[in-house]
């Protein structure tokens, strides 16, 4: 049952960070088609809050760095990868 569980939270955590990331690059360069705690801050930051584009890439990298971070914590069971 853990291990149904665990790979079915991976499968949606995977989608996430890659359209997370394709929707940085995209809105980073206007695309017409997406204009309509910490993690999802920064996340809202680079997708949304920010009018520049260097504010939005800071918080972008920051998003990408925690969700790393979180993934590292998961993988090795410890606060200090």
């Amino acid at each position: 049952m853990y291990l149904i569980i665990k790979y079915i939270h991976i499968t949606c955590i995977v989608p996430t960070i890659i359209l997370f990331v394709v929707r940085g690059i995209s809105k980073s360069y206007k695309s017409m088609g997406l204009q309509y705690r910490w993690y999802i801050l920064l996340g809202n930051i680079a997708l949304k809050r920010e009018k520049t584009k260097m504010i939005r890439g800071i918080a972008g990298i920051g998003a990408l760095i925690t969700f790393f971070y979180l993934v590292m914590v998961t993988i090795n069971h410890r606060v200090i990868p």
